[in-house]
């Protein structure tokens, strides 16, 4: 697991947060820590960047004590955030958590050098995790795989930050909407919403920007997050994304929200065709009456939803094909076996 930071973008600088060590750490690591606190203050100017203070939360770079617990390491590395740690006793960097490791007693000239590399890690588009990528171009794999960042960022976002937390997405510096920490809704114009709906927006070169305690225009208005994530990963390619492919089986593990999708017909029978067993995306096709290129985009957008299981094709056991696996919502029961009924597929 490598660190990816999120890209700084519209603001002054870093933000930095510096963890106290454990009453019980010792002495050599408080005084370590303190004497790096003291020489991020006096490099003010120095920096190609101004850093700032901030809680771990909305930090890039996160300063934690020798020793500090794994889990929370590897839980911010996650979260795309770096850390450095502060050691009293010589030791390797975990490759697998991907921070940077600063030795005590270091001279002023490590420390500064050990920012500018930060500076760097956060301030190159290459290695950023949310934000529009330089794009390859042509068919490539790589240029693949740059259309679907923007919708891996959608599947990948923390559920545990809270809604009043915000993120802005900006495309070719214009904000777009914005998204609530928790993933679960989004505000924007109407026109902007249309335009996603429509497939109008090229998503893959949006950028999500902290918000940082600022607030949404009011006027904006709020909608289901499920509606951005349903036609961002429907307009991405008609290609299958990446982390699906054409020789594995897929069944619907839920019904996405279609009131707040509003599907095409089409799509609505495609769901409901694998909701009823595991197939593959040629059975799909025929089962469905649908084209390749449809199957294939709204299997990519239920994936997007987190409304599909992927099985593989070898390892699927025999179910009866009445027996269905992902059951409506309440209000949509009924609505949903007469859609079935009426396109044959069984009830």
């Amino acid at each position: 697991m490598s660190s990816q930071p999120v890209f700084i973008v519209n603001r002054t600088g870093p933000r930095v947060a510096l963890v106290d060590p454990a009453p019980n750490a010792g002495k050599h690591i408080a005084t370590a820590m303190q004497l790096f606190d003291s020489m991020l203050w006096a490099f003010q100017g120095l920096t190609q960047l101004p850093w700032t203070k901030s809680a771990p939360l909305n930090a890039d770079v996160i300063v934690v004590p020798q020793g500090f617990p794994e889990e929370q390491l590897m839980s911010w590395n996650a979260d795309r955030k770096l850390v450095v740690e502060i050691v009293t006793v010589p030791t390797e960097p975990i490759p697998d958590l991907g921070q940077y490791v600063l030795t005590y007693p270091f001279k002023a000239r490590q420390a500064l050098e050990l920012l500018l590399r930060l500076e760097t890690r956060l301030t190159t588009p290459t290695d950023v995790a949310v934000v529009g990528r330089g794009q390859p171009q042509g068919n490539s794999p790589d240029h693949q795989r740059g259309k679907w960042e923007f919708v891996e960022i959608l599947r990948t976002l923390n559920p545990s930050l809270s809604q009043k937390d915000w993120f802005v997405g900006q495309r070719n510096g214009e904000s777009l909407f914005w998204l609530s920490g928790d993933g679960l809704t989004y505000l924007t114009a109407p026109s902007t919403a249309q335009a996603i709906r429509s497939g109008t927006i090229d998503l893959s070169d949006v950028v999500l920007v902290p918000a940082h305690g600022s607030k949404p225009n009011p006027i904006l208005r709020a909608r289901a997050s499920i509606e951005l994530r349903w036609f961002a990963g429907y307009y991405a390619s008609e290609q299958l994304a990446p982390w699906l492919l054409s020789a594995m089986q897929y069944n619907l593990t839920r019904w996405p929200d279609f009131g707040a999708i509003r599907p095409a017909p089409s799509q609505i029978r495609i769901a409901a065709v694998l909701s009823i067993e595991p197939i593959s995306l040629s059975q799909l096709v025929e089962r469905s009456k649908s084209s390749l290129p449809e199957a294939t985009r709204t299997l990519n957008a239920l994936a997007t939803c987190g409304a599909l299981a992927v099985v593989e094709s070898q390892s699927v056991a025999k179910r009866s094909p009445r027996k269905t696996s992902a059951t409506p919502r309440k209000g949509f029961t009924r609505f949903f076996l007469e859609i079935r009924k009426h396109l044959g597929l069984g009830v």
